[in-house]
């Protein structure tokens, strides 16, 4: 594999920087994980995905790739497990890691577990993949455990320029032709420093409520991503009365609109829209703006990456980021429909796709359906980022009836 970096009009050739940009997905199981099995199940995972296992080179002439050719192979570290939620603290760790641009690989892997169950922790550098392909890597992770006899053909990340329609392309051309010769390059992407310690709140909804809510929503005419816009940004509209308008942003998977649309081997396919929404009046009125926002924007023409995804994908184009301050990130990867059993282990549920906040009161929330059941993480440093996720949770359940 040799993917090139995306060099940008104005600017040098991207080379990670020190902030690590990584997010996790954590699989919950019953049952124990043998660790030369897990290893084993990483070895095909970064024959599949070979990305995964990529590092940078930088030749003489200063043209950087990615390359799979001697890159490192990922190998699990096992920490053992000494509560229901200690996996939160080991996570939060190894969030902070930076990957090893240099010698690869870009993916970890740690596994928290006792005698009774297990917690497998994946973590990508956003380099590699959207909150949907990790899905897709763990999922293959997953089976590879399941079924140590199993093989899977490799992909080959293909460059998103090439997969983009044609009249998206004419845009972004025409976009890029639009900006002076002389006008200063973007500001590049930088944390700030946060100013309180980071919070990760897990909330899950049981098999009964998550059905319900499903059903709820094609009742009223939106979607469980309304329900959660709804429900989890009110508490803002609470905590600021003198705010007329609040945004929500909304990561979207936009491969359908790709040229092979499918295709796993895309690693970074994900638009962002921005909800707007008017304070805390009717949930359900609130839901179906959201959902009907959310619809307007996933339109061919709305590719738009955020300023570090489209510095590192080969050949994205570097489409101008939002501007909007937004309060809530909210990333639902959608309903999961994978086996409940992997060989001896049960599979009792996900929480993903989880992002390394490190910026102040940025806040954050992943969520995904497996299982049978609603799974959502928040994350933020803002003192009251509890608070908001919990008000957030019982307004959601408020809306069940």
């Amino acid at each position: 594999m040799r993917l090139p970096l995306t060099r940008r009009r104005g600017q040098r050739m991207f080379v990670p920087s020190t902030n690590s940009f990584n997010f996790a997905s954590v699989a919950h199981f019953k049952g124990c994980i043998e660790l030369e099995a897990l290893d084993e199940a990483l070895r095909k995972l970064g024959k599949r995905f070979p990305l995964l296992i990529a590092r940078v080179l930088v030749e003489e002439s200063g043209e950087a790739y990615f390359t799979d050719a001697f890159a490192q192979p990922m190998k699990a570290t096992y920490v053992p497990k000494t509560s229901p939620e200690s996996w939160i603290q080991v996570m939060d760790q190894a969030l902070r890691v930076r990957p090893n641009f240099v010698n690869g690989p870009l993916a970890s892997c740690v596994l928290v577990q006792d005698s009774a169950s297990a917690d497998l922790i994946l973590i990508n550098d956003h380099s590699t993949a959207d909150g949907g392909s990790a899905m897709l890597a763990m999922r293959d992770l997953l089976a590879f455990l399941g079924d140590p006899s199993l093989e899977l053909p490799a992909t080959s990340p293909v460059p998103i320029a090439q997969a983009l329609p044609d009249e998206v392309l004419r845009e972004i051309k025409a976009m890029e032709a639009a900006v002076p010769p002389d006008a200063p390059p973007p500001a590049p992407w930088s944390f700030k420093a946060p100013t309180h310690p980071r919070q990760f709140v897990p909330m899950d909804l049981s098999v009964a409520e998550t059905s319900l809510l499903g059903g709820r929503c094609r009742a009223e005419g939106t979607s469980v991503q309304g329900a959660l816009c709804a429900a989890f940004i009110a508490p803002f509209a609470e905590r600021y009365p003198d705010r007329e308008k609040h945004y929500a942003e909304i990561p979207v998977n936009l491969r359908r609109f790709l040229k092979d649309g499918s295709s796993p081997a895309h690693p970074i396919c994900t638009g962002l829209a921005m909800v707007e929404i008017e304070g805390a009046g009717d949930l359900w009125e609130t839901a179906r703006k959201a959902k009907a926002a959310i619809e307007k924007a996933i339109t061919p023409n709305l590719l738009i990456q955020g300023q570090v995804v489209s510095s590192i994908v080969e050949k994205m184009p570097a489409i101008p980021a939002f501007t909007v301050d937004y309060d809530l990130s909210i990333s639902n990867v959608g309903r999961l429909d994978w086996p409940s059993a992997y060989g001896k282990l049960e599979f009792t549920g996900l929480h993903a796709p989880i992002f390394n906040v490190n910026q102040a009161g940025h806040r954050v929330m992943g969520a995904n359906t497996s299982a049978g059941r609603l799974h959502l993480t928040y994350i933020s440093h803002d003192p009251e980022a509890p608070w908001l996720a919990f008000r957030g949770m019982a307004l959601l359940r408020s809306m069940l009836g």
